[in-house]
C-alpha cells in the first residue's frame, strides 16, 4: 500500500495534519504575534482573489478585476516581509529576499501577458476575457509568439 494514497491525493492533507500535530517551539528573539499571523494574511488575501473569479449566473461584474486581481497578488510580498523580519534572523531575513525578487519577476511577466491581453480587448475585466475567448481563442497563442520576438 502506498502512503501518500491513490495518485498522491492523501499527501497535502497529511502533510497539513503533520504541521497541525507538531509540537510549538518557543521563538525567544523574535515578535511572535506577527511571526504566526502572517501566514494567515497571505492565505487571507489569496482567498480573496477568489471572489474575482467570473460566475455565469452573476450579471454584475467588477469592471477592474484585473487590477484588483495584481494588486492582491502584490500583496504577498508583504506577509513574507512581515514574516521574516519578526523572526528577527538575518538569514531567515536573506531567505525572504530571495522569495520577494523571485516572486516580483513571476509578477511581472505575467503582467505584461495579462496586460497586454486587456490591451487588445480594451478591456480590465475577467467577464470580457471569457465572452472573448469563444470568438478569439488563438489570440494567446500569437501573443505568446510576440513575447517570444519582443524578449
Amino acid at each position: 500500500v502506498n502512503k501518500v494514497g491513490f495518485m498522491g491525493f492523501v499527501q497535502p492533507f497529511s502533510d497539513a495534519m503533520k504541521l497541525l500535530m507538531k509540537k510549538a517551539f518557543n521563538l525567544n528573539k523574535s515578535n511572535s504575534l506577527i511571526y504566526f499571523f502572517s501566514p494567515f494574511f497571505n492565505f487571507f488575501i489569496v482567498s480573496f482573489v477568489v471572489v474575482l473569479i467570473p460566475y455565469k449566473s452573476l450579471n454584475e461584474y467588477f469592471f477592474y478585476g484585473i487590477l484588483l486581481f495584481f494588486c492582491c497578488l502584490s500583496l504577498n510580498v508583504y506577509s513574507v516581509i512581515m514574516m521574516s523580519w519578526s523572526s528577527n534572523s538575518k538569514y531567515t531575513y536573506l531567505g525572504a529576499i530571495r522569495v520577494i525578487i523571485q516572486l516580483i519577476s513571476y509578477e511581472i511577466s505575467m503582467m505584461v501577458f495579462v496586460l497586454s491581453m486587456s490591451l487588445l480587448l480594451n478591456n480590465l475585466s475577467f467577464m470580457f476575457y471569457e465572452k472573448y475567448q469563444m470568438y478569439m481563442w488563438l489570440m494567446e497563442l500569437f501573443l505568446m509568439v510576440g513575447f517570444i520576438l519582443f524578449m
